[in-house]
């Protein structure tokens, strides 16, 4: 996206949310971690809230 003047704005999204979207689409936390590159471990843990540091 750009704003006005015509500089790039990035838009983000919460990485517990990204795993949260997948899961609500029909996809495993298996096939969620394959997606997004992590383990099955830190999805769980991104679903669980728990701190992802």
């Amino acid at each position: 996206m750009y704003d006005p003047d015509h500089h790039i704005i990035e838009v983000g999204e919460n990485i517990a949310s990204v795993c949260q979207r997948f899961l609500e689409s029909g996809m495993t936390k298996e096939q969620v971690a394959i997606r997004m590159d992590v383990s099955l471990a830190y999805v769980e843990n991104c679903l669980e809230g728990r701190d992802l540091k």
